[in-house]
C-alpha cells in the first residue's frame, strides 16, 4: 500500500471545539472523514501559529462575542486579525451557515466584521437549500446528520404513556412560555410535560418552577446530560414538542426522530421538506402559536410509532456527512480524493 503524499492532504483548522464523549455537533463532522483531511480544533495558539488549507467556520460570532464588555473590542480585534493573516496565507475559509441569523444581536463592529468574514468566505455549507447566503456566494447543501448509529448501542427504556418532552438548551425563543401556557389549558390528567436541558436564562428556569409549583403534571431535569442519560429521558416521552418562535435547523429534530419519537414543530420550508423525507407521522407541523388542542391531539396520536425504532431517514447517515465534507474541503483547496487502492480505501 502506498502512503499518500502529503502535499496531497488536505488540513483542516475546524472552528469547533473537539469531542468530549458527548454526542455533539463536532462528532458528525469528524467521525468518519476520510483519512487524506487532517483535521485540528480552533485555537487562537493554532490560527495564529500554524498554516491549514481550510478554515471551517460554523459560528463565527462566537470568536469575537464576550459577556465582559471590557473584552469585547480585543476579541473583535483578535478575530480580525486572525482572519487576515489566514488569508495573507493562502488559507480558504469555509462557511457552515446554521441559522438565518445570529440568535443573539451584535454592535455596529460585530456587524462590520461578520460582513467581512461574509465577503471573504469561499463557500458556504447550508443544511437545507432553504439557507440564504450572501448574493452570488457559492454554496453547496451537507444535511443535518442522524443519531441512529450513534444511540444504537444505548438501552431505552419504555415509553410513559402521555409524557410530552421538551430538551436541549432552555431559551426563551424555544417557546417555554408558549409551551406551558398550552399545556396548563389542557384538563386531563393523562399527560405530563417534561422539561430536560439546561436554562440558559434566569427567566427560563423561573417560568418552569413556577408553572410546577402550580401543576403537578409539570416536571424538569436541568443540566447537560451525558448520552446515556439523554437517550433515557428521550425514551420515556411519547411526544418531543419543539415550539420554536424561530425554527430553521435543529439538531434536537433530529436526535428524537433518531430514537424513534415522533415530534410536534410550527411549520418552516425546512420543517416541510423534512416532514416530506420522514412522514407525516413523525413530524407533525402547526401553523401560528401553539394551541392546547394541537398539542393535546399529538400527544394521543404518538402511540402509533411506539414499535418504530426510528425515523426513514435518507442519506444522513455520519459516513455520508463525513464524505460530503471531505469533498468540499478538496474542491475548495484544489485538491484531487486519492484514488481507490491507493490508500486503502
Amino acid at each position: 500500500m502506498t502512503a499518500r503524499p502529503m502535499e496531497q492532504r488536505v488540513s483542516v483548522l475546524l472552528a469547533l471545539r473537539p469531542p468530549d464523549g458527548t454526542t455533539r455537533y463536532v462528532d458528525q463532522l469528524v467521525t468518519d472523514l476520510p483519512v487524506d483531511i487532517d483535521v485540528d480544533f480552533f485555537s487562537w495558539r493554532a490560527v495564529f501559529r500554524h498554516r491549514y488549507d481550510i478554515l471551517h467556520l460554523h459560528w463565527p460570532e462566537k470568536l469575537y462575542r464576550s459577556p465582559r464588555r471590557l473584552l469585547r473590542l480585543p476579541k473583535l480585534a483578535l478575530t480580525w486579525s486572525a482572519l487576515t493573516l489566514a488569508r495573507r496565507r493562502g488559507t480558504r475559509i469555509v462557511r457552515t451557515v446554521h441559522n438565518v441569523r445570529p440568535h443573539e444581536t451584535d454592535g455596529v463592529l460585530g456587524r462590520a466584521l461578520a460582513r467581512s468574514i461574509d465577503r471573504t468566505t469561499d463557500l458556504f455549507i447550508t443544511l437545507n437549500p432553504h439557507t440564504p447566503v450572501p448574493a452570488g456566494a457559492e454554496r453547496i447543501v451537507i444535511p443535518h446528520a442522524d443519531y441512529v448509529e450513534r444511540f444504537a448501542d444505548i438501552d431505552r427504556t419504555d415509553a410513559v404513556d402521555g409524557r410530552i418532552l421538551l430538551f436541549g438548551h432552555l431559551r426563551l425563543y424555544k417557546g417555554v412560555a408558549q409551551l406551558l401556557e398550552a399545556f396548563g389549558a389542557i384538563a386531563a390528567d393523562d399527560l405530563s410535560l417534561r422539561f430536560v436541558g439546561k436554562p440558559f436564562e434566569a427567566s427560563v428556569a423561573e417560568q418552569i418552577t413556577e408553572a410546577e409549583t402550580r401543576d403537578a403534571r409539570i416536571s424538569h431535569r436541568y443540566g447537560f446530560l451525558p448520552d446515556a442519560e439523554l437517550v433515557d429521558e428521550i425514551s420515556r416521552a411519547s411526544l418531543v414538542v419543539l415550539p420554536y418562535a424561530q425554527m430553521h435547523n435543529s439538531g434536537a429534530l433530529f436526535v428524537a426522530l433518531s430514537l424513534g419519537k415522533p415530534v410536534l414543530a410550527p411549520r418552516s420550508d425546512v420543517n416541510e421538506s423534512i416532514r416530506a423525507e420522514v412522514g407525516d407521522a413523525w413530524l407533525s407541523l402547526y401553523d401560528g402559536p401553539l394551541t392546547e388542542g394541537r398539542l393535546a391531539d399529538a400527544a394521543r396520536a404518538s402511540g402509533a410509532l411506539r414499535d418504530e425504532p426510528h425515523a426513514p431517514f435518507v442519506g444522513r447517515d455520519w459516513s455520508t456527512i463525513g464524505h460530503l465534507h471531505a469533498e468540499a474541503y478538496r474542491r475548495v483547496a484544489g485538491v484531487a480524493p486519492v484514488l481507490a487502492g491507493r490508500d486503502g480505501g
